[in-house]
C-alpha cells in the first residue's frame, strides 16, 4: 500500500484544506503537476488555476477542488504545504470574479513602472483567462 501525502491549503487567514490524500495536482507556474507520495522536495511558485486533491480511487475527495489565485507549494517529505492568497470552491468561482480579478491585475500594470512585475501580472491574467471558461 503506498504511503498517502499530507495536503495542507492556507491562506493568510486560516487553514483551508488538513487532510490526507492520495494525490494532489497544484498550478505551478510552468504548468500543472501532481504530486504523489515520495516526491522529490521542492518549493514552487503558484499561478490561478485549479488544485484537486485525489482518494486512492483517483477520485476527487470531497471539498477537495479549490480555484486558487497565486502563492506557493513546498512540497517536502510526504507534506504538501500550499499557501496562496485566495482560495475559492468551485460554487464561488464565477465569471464575474474571473473578470474582477483580471480588471484588477490590469489596473496593477498599467499603475506600475517596474517590468518584472507587469510580466507577473500579464501571466497572472493569461492564466486567469485560461480558466474563465470553467466559470459559472
Amino acid at each position: 500500500m503506498a504511503n498517502k501525502i499530507k495536503v495542507q491549503l492556507i491562506i493568510p487567514e486560516k487553514t483551508i484544506q488538513d487532510c490526507e490524500a492520495d494525490m494532489v495536482t497544484v498550478p505551478g507556474v510552468d504548468g500543472d503537476f501532481c504530486v504523489l507520495s515520495d516526491h522529490i522536495n521542492f518549493i514552487s511558485m503558484l499561478r490561478p488555476g485549479k488544485i484537486e486533491i485525489f482518494d486512492s480511487e483517483n477520485r476527487a475527495i470531497e471539498n477537495g477542488t479549490f480555484f486558487v489565485t497565486n502563492g506557493f507549494v513546498e512540497v517536502s517529505k510526504n507534506n504538501v504545504t500550499i499557501l496562496v492568497e485566495e482560495v475559492y470552491s468551485p460554487e464561488e468561482f464565477n465569471k464575474s470574479l474571473v473578470d474582477s480579478k483580471i480588471e484588477l491585475y490590469e489596473k496593477n500594470i498599467g499603475d506600475s513602472e517596474d517590468d518584472s512585475f507587469k510580466e507577473t501580472m500579464s501571466t497572472q491574467i493569461e492564466s486567469l483567462k485560461n480558466y474563465s471558461f470553467v466559470a459559472h
